[in-house]
């Protein structure tokens, strides 16, 4: 069980991450960044938006082990066409679809979303290796 809320955390860090990398790189091409937090702000609970963002983080967990996986299994021929491309495409389709609720993050056009993703990959990429599967080698 504590394996789960590691992750869970751990997607949580790598998304904050991948905002931030993305506003940095977009910025830099003096392109304002439609991925953001819903954090902080006049009056707000900093509880609530964190517990939000956790939610949030679980939603998108859910949809791309369901949604996600059913659309890379069904765009597999056109994956080995582009090498792969197809996949980094569904992945920020999936970060479009959860943010546009609004739940802890909003993520407002395609070009915001496929850098998110690619940035939300690479950190929980990152973060689990050096987090999760040391807790595994610690077990054994």
């Amino acid at each position: 069980m504590g394996r789960f809320f590691l992750r869970w955390v751990v997607l949580a860090v790598a998304l904050v991450a991948a905002v931030f990398l993305t506003q940095a790189v977009l910025s830099a091409f003096d392109y304002d960044s439609g991925f953001r937090l819903k954090w902080g702000g006049e009056g707000s609970n900093y509880a609530l938006d964190a517990a939000l963002l956790l939610i949030g983080v679980a939603f998108l967990a859910l949809v791309n082990a369901t949604l996600g996986a059913i659309l890379k299994f069904l765009t597999t021929p056109w994956a080995c066409l582009t090498f792969g491309i197809s996949s980094l495409i569904i992945n920020a389709l999936m970060l479009m679809l959860v943010g546009s609720l609004g739940i802890g993050f909003e993520v407002r056009d395609f070009l915001s979303a496929f850098v998110g993703s690619i940035g939300f990959s690479v950190i929980n990429g990152i973060l689990t290796k050096v987090l999760v599967d040391r807790e595994d080698k610690d077990r054994d």
